[in-house]
């Protein structure tokens, strides 16, 4: 791509933060002065700036989600640190102002590059990351202290090299695993050199490599950046400089007026033989007086006569070319103010063509206004016994779980919820037919917390578990009041399940897994039954999962092992570890098939549950886009269990579970992390990431329909009837309640 002017309609964004003024170790004197400098200069080459000055943790949640809004319809977007940072295990951190580190958990209280990164990818054109921060850092020095020599290898100097996707820059203000120098004038070294030449008029990839060099000779050739350019031609931030054409001497000028002076006495002479009428007999009565034509115009800039056109000719006959050209084609009459005729449907006879081409296609006609397809599920068909995809025998049914409220062949719950609640109001439905089928209702805040909660729905499909790690609650749904506030809940929590009876409420964080009697629907305190943790060097597991029948927990541990327990007594029934070259990637996510014999993997890993054997990994190998280092990605299975659907940094991927084999994928864009579910009967998958909401279609990836939400989403939940959601955001943390006016029946993760 090539920019000549930065006024072009290009949009450009950016996102410039200075952190200085840390709580916890000394100042840093420039990054403030580095962020205001460059906002500066990169308002001047057509950017739109949105700064952030020591900004605390909340604060650069926030700035970060106005960034990634706005880089949604940009061309180009610039995120530019200058501050303190660190890396852990390979994933680099940009440390807030109120940053403090006394273990791993802490690490939630910092932003991670890779969903800066994720957010510059909505760029159309370019996009730019540049870390001028790699100084002491203090704050790591005390977290290596605290967390003693084992744990502390996953700590190294500097930063982490980022894989760069393509159409991006990243630049460093020095090489991988080491440090810079903050600078002793009034910026940075780097920032120096980045405003020395970011406004010049060359290619971009040119100006970062002068302003690596410019570094590396200030500072005596003891810092040198860091370069990563994955880019596809040429791009100028402020336009190409044109070099000037030379004049051309006298006798070129001599030479070119000689040209033109015949050139101009051939038209003369076509146009008078053209005028002149052929020579004809004598007559009695001689024809009326011609017309005389003025003499020829003289143009006192060239020099040269002009002639002018007459203002009427009679038809004149063909005459001899002076240049030896086929006379011009006669124009169309022009119709003013008429009605444009049909296209004739009779086939014109076929004329030349002077190219040689085949005559053109006839367009098919376009149908304006055609009907959308509906999402409106179909009425379920009488269920069919489902046949193995793995071809094998049907395993037993599990014994009917017993729930709160009596249903249909099934006992009611012993003991009664702690409060009775009205019967459930049909939730209200949005009038017109073409808009989203979800109203809001409600924000519920009834955490004290600024991390996303946990959420599932009780099988009334109105009561609503939540925890996030500090409380627990069961509240209602319909009218957001909070019925019971249980104790002894989990210390961290980012996933929570329910066992199929909804007697155990089974949470994961940070490769620890916890099961616990009771979810408060019966009134009482919740029990801790047993725990697992294991924190150690590598990559912290998310992972939680309980089989169909209730009885295996399936967790992730460090460097990607996944562990089966006996979910009576936490007995560790099978331990799957990964191959060494998928061991810093993480499980983040895991998912039961809906016959308890598989288990699926966010590292698209497929495991045979007697057996722990691995079935075979998804596609053999990571195709382009399907990051196995990632530990944001989201699985979920079909409810026929032939299919699965994984969510990636970059995209939502349908796989074949037999073969393997890749369906389709869709691109994301956004910060990583979000939710992935199917509908119960196969026919829709349901996304969420960052303000989005999608729906797709399962079988060929259609984008069915897009919803935004206010909030930054964390994760979606629906009711087992199908006609209400919860969406679960952070910063501070909340739930959102939706109905559904259109119900799409939808499973719950």
């Amino acid at each position: 791509m090539l920019s000549v002017a930065p006024a072009l309609a290009e949009k450009r964004v950016a996102l410039v933060v200075g952190n200085g003024a840390y709580v916890q170790a000394p100042r840093l004197p420039n990054p403030k002065n580095d962020a205001e400098d460059v906002s500066a200069a990169l308002k001047r080459v057509g950017f739109e700036v949105i700064v952030g000055l020591d900004l605390d943790k909340p604060a650069m949640d926030s700035a970060a989600i106005r960034f990634a809004r706005a880089a949604r319809d940009a061309d180009v977007a610039i995120f530019y640190y200058s501050g303190h940072a660190m890396q852990y295990a390979g994933v680099n951190y940009l440390m807030p102002v109120d940053a403090k580190l006394t273990d791993e958990a802490d690490l939630r209280l910092m932003v991670r590059t890779d969903s800066i990164v994720a957010d510059l990818q909505q760029a159309k054109n370019l996009r730019i990351l540049v870390l001028d921060s790699c100084r002491d850092n203090p704050i790591a020095e005390e977290l290596k202290r605290s967390i003693g020599r084992t744990r502390a290898a996953g700590l190294s100097r500097g930063l982490a090299k980022i894989d760069t996707p393509e159409g991006m820059i990243v630049a460093y203000a020095t090489q991988a695993g080491r440090t810079a120098e903050d600078g002793l004038g009034r910026n940075s070294p780097y920032t120096t050199a980045f405003l020395k030449y970011i406004e010049q008029q060359d290619e971009i990839g040119t100006v970062f490599r002068r302003i690596s060099a410019d570094v590396f000779e200030t500072t005596k050739r003891t810092q040198l950046p860091e370069l990563s350019l994955s880019l596809i031609g040429e791009y100028y931030l402020k336009g190409r400089v044109q070099a000037a054409l030379p004049l051309p001497d006298n006798s070129e000028v001599a030479a070119l007026r000689e040209q033109l002076r015949l050139m101009q006495e051939q038209i003369s002479r076509r146009d008078q033989a053209v005028l002149t009428p052929p020579a004809a007999p004598p007559a009695p009565t001689p024809p009326a007086a011609a017309t005389r034509l003025p003499p020829p115009l003289t143009n006192p800039s060239v020099g040269f006569p002009v002639p002018i056109a007459p203002q009427a000719a009679p038809a004149r006959p063909a005459a001899k070319d002076p240049f030896n050209l086929p006379p011009p084609p006669e124009p169309a009459p022009v119709v003013m103010d008429s009605t444009p005729a049909r296209p004739q449907t009779t086939p014109r006879p076929a004329g030349r063509d002077p190219f040689g081409l085949p005559p053109p296609p006839v367009p098919a006609p376009v149908v304006m206004d055609a009907p959308k397809p509906s999402l409106q599920a179909a009425a379920p068909a009488s269920k069919q016994p489902a046949r193995d995809p793995f071809g094998l025998p049907p395993p037993p049914e599990p014994a009917a779980p017993t729930f709160d409220a009596p249903r249909k062949n099934q006992q009611a719950a012993v003991t009664p919820p702690v409060q009775p609640l009205p019967p459930a109001q049909a939730p209200s439905a949005v009038p017109s037919a073409s808009g989203p089928p979800l109203r809001h209702i409600r924000d519920v805040l009834i955490h004290n917390s600024n991390d996303a909660p946990a959420a599932a729905f009780l099988p009334d499909s109105r009561t609503v578990v939540s925890a996030d790690g500090q409380t627990v609650r069961r509240w209602d749904s319909e009218t957001g009041t909070i019925l019971q506030r249980p104790s002894g809940g989990p210390e961290f929590v980012s996933r929570m399940v329910l066992s199929p009876d909804t007697t155990r409420l089974i949470a994961g964080s940070y490769s620890t897994a916890s099961v616990y009697q009771g979810t408060g629907a019966d009134g009482s305190d919740l029990k801790k039954i047993w725990t697992y943790s294991n924190f150690a060097p590598g990559c912290a597991g998310n992972a939680i999962a309980v089989s169909p029948n209730g009885k295996i927990v399936a967790s992730s541990d460090v460097n990607s092992v996944l562990r089966l327990q006996d979910s009576e007594k936490g007995k560790l029934l099978r331990a799957l570890p990964a191959p060494a070259a998928e061991k810093w990637c993480g499980i983040n996510d895991v998912a039961f098939t809906p016959d308890g014999r598989h288990l699926l993997t966010s590292t698209y890993r497929l495991y045979e549950v007697a057996t722990g054997k691995l079935v075979r990994t998804l596609a053999g190998e990571p195709a382009k886009g399907h990051n196995y280092n990632n530990d944001y990605n989201e699985v979920a299975i079909s409810p026929d269990g032939k299919q699965a659907a994984i969510m990636s940094a970059f995209q939502v991927t349908m796989w074949e579970l037999k073969t393997g084999r890749q369906m389709w994928s869709k691109p994301l864009y956004g910060s990583p992390g979000g939710a992935i579910a199917y509908s119960p009967d196969g026919r829709f998958v349901f996304g969420a990431r960052s303000d989005k909401i999608w729906v797709y279609n399962a079988a060929n990836g259609q984008e069915l329909q897009t919803l935004t939400s206010e909030k930054w989403v964390k994760s979606v939940v629906v009711s087992p009837d199908s006609r209400r959601m919860l969406t679960t955001y952070s910063s501070p943390g909340g739930m959102g309640v939706w109905d559904i006016a259109e119900p799409v029946v939808a499973s719950q993760r």
